[in-house]
């Protein structure tokens, strides 16, 4: 600073002698350590990316936690049946301590499994059905290990068809694992829940002849039937008898009936064929089938579609003609209706 006096007045003048003379502002472009734009902290290190998984491999990755699946996706037979509980995509998935990515433009598709009802009373767990998973046809079985039951299956870029095989009972059956369908040749009623309807049901019904019987010493033309209707179920397998189509069912009531007369009240009688109709909720009605061939024998099933959700189990309502030995006369039978439901 250079003070000059004019007139009696100081006038001060400041010189400049550049940047180098001012202090420059606290913290710009130096750090703790005085160095300018240096840091002693050091710098993260980015982690690896996850190795991509061969393409169609399939794993087992306890671990994955897959989407939950909104409708039943299940298939069966005879003796064994599975559900896939839970499927979706994940980002990657860790076998062994390692992790895993998608193939190259592919998915990685985690699926869980349990079981499911079949075709009996006695159906073996979904890992003693020798289940294999199939990429465009080529297959392989899944990785067997205790208390595993999600897997996931390395899907290529390229695929079209990525399926959950179960072969039994001279069928294939599969479960898409790319949009959740079940193949065309699946068994359609074991694939599905609410099959069973515990009816329950007694009551009694009249039989009239046109030609007299005694039951109990008593020559009669009409007699009460005590009526049982213990329960109805949409079944597939029916000792060798099958339905026409995977799309169908067999429709199975266990019905008898007694005449409580005589020596005749503890003999339970099986309705025959003709003495039962059933009538569906879209009106259809459908004859009994009988597939016993022996001669008095009735084994009675309706054959109906796999989806049916109930309808009415129709007895008697009509007149049919007779033959017993050397007898012919006309039996006539009242009329009763059941309600079945299916979920």
């Amino acid at each position: 600073m250079l003070v000059l006096m004019a007139g009696g007045v100081a006038t001060a003048v400041a010189l400049t002698g550049g940047e180098k003379d001012r202090e420059p502002p606290k913290g710009a472009g130096v750090s703790d350590t005085g160095a300018s734009g240096e840091t002693d902290e050091p710098q993260p290190v980015p982690e690896p990316e996850p190795a991509p998984a061969d393409p169609g491999l399939v794993l087992a990755a306890p671990d994955v936690e897959a989407p939950g699946v909104e409708k039943v996706l299940a298939m069966a037979g005879r003796t064994g049946g599975v559900r896939v509980a839970r499927l979706g995509d994940v980002d990657t998935v860790v076998v062994d301590g390692v992790e895993r990515s998608a193939p190259e433009g592919g998915r990685l598709v985690a699926f869980r499994l349990a079981r499911w009802a079949c075709g009996s009373e006695k159906c073996r767990p979904w890992d003693q059905l020798g289940l294999k998973v199939s990429v465009d046809g080529v297959r392989q079985a899944l990785p067997t290990a205790a208390s595993r039951d999600t897997f996931v299956v390395a899907v290529p870029a390229d695929a079209r068809e990525v399926d959950l095989v179960m072969r039994a009972d001279g069928l294939t059956q599969t479960l898409s694992l790319l949009d959740a369908k079940p193949g065309r040749g699946n068994i359609a009623v074991l694939a599905r829940s609410g099959r069973l309807d515990r009816v329950g049901a007694r009551f009694t019904m009249t039989e009239r002849t046109s030609t007299p019987f005694s039951y109990d010493g008593v020559d009669r033309v009409s007699v009460p039937r005590v009526v049982t209707v213990s329960r109805a179920e949409l079944i597939w397998f029916h000792d060798d008898a099958r339905p026409s189509s995977p799309r169908k069912a067999f429709l199975k009531v266990r019905s008898s009936y007694t005449i409580p007369l005589g020596s005749y009240a503890g003999v339970e009688n099986a309705f025959e064929a003709r003495e039962m109709v059933f009538v569906a909720g879209d009106g259809t009605t459908y004859e009994a089938r009988d597939l016993d061939e022996s001669d008095g024998g009735v084994d009675a099933v309706f054959e109906v579609p796999a989806g049916l959700k109930g309808g009415r189990l129709v007895l008697g309502g009509g007149s049919y003609p007779v033959v017993s030995g050397s007898t012919q006369f006309t039996r006539t039978l009242t009329r009763k209706s059941i309600t079945l439901t299916f979920g």
